[in-house]
């Protein structure tokens, strides 16, 4: 027997906002992960980590996008969303996970196994229901871009530009010999 886990997963919003999934137990995190931001739609252009957590919606071990260990000791690798399947963190006992999306905006989800079903093989994921409309944070609008912002170009030259060369003409310049 293969389960499949109902997840409802809540954007921490003023507003109700969320979506449930169905998706095996035996999925990865990065299947998850692109369901997340299909669901919302996000964008998907951002880091982003899965955490387990308790009761309380505090942060434990973490689930990165991709594997950023240097290390080659497999036991000390941190979990990573493309190897790591959501029974080893999500179940009965443990039903809750936070996902955080962006981490410049802290776009946070919460995750929590609502049902677990016996089936008889693998499903997709699989979004079955959807309640209101999320945006990204404030600092993030899907698809930004420097370069079709103008009012940002202009600040940033201005800055850029606000000092000429002869700001700097009271500075010695510097004795090589003495290094």
């Amino acid at each position: 027997m293969n389960l499949t886990y109902k997840l409802r997963i809540v954007a921490d919003t003023e507003d109700d906002i969320f979506i449930d999934i169905s998706i095996s137990s035996k999925s990865s995190f990065l299947q998850l992960h692109n369901s997340i931001i299909e669901g919302f739609k996000l964008g998907g252009g951002e880091m982003a980590s899965f955490y387990k957590s308790n009761q309380n919606w505090d942060k434990g071990e973490e689930v990165t996008l991709m594997d950023m260990s240097f290390s080659e000791d497999e036991n000390n690798k941190p979990m990573c969303m493309e190897n790591t399947e959501l029974n080893h963190i999500l179940n009965k006992d443990e039903p809750k996970s936070l996902y955080l999306y962006d981490f410049l905006n802290m776009n946070i989800f919460y995750i929590h196994l609502v049902e677990t079903l016996e089936t008889q093989q693998d499903l997709t994921p699989k979004i079955l229901n959807k309640f209101g409309n999320y945006e990204l944070k404030k600092g993030e609008e899907e698809n930004s871009n420097f370069q079709n912002n103008s009012s940002l170009s202009s600040e940033i030259n201005d800055i850029l530009n606000e000092y000429n060369e002869d700001d700097f003409e009271s500075f010695d310049e510097l004795d090589e010999d003495l290094y």
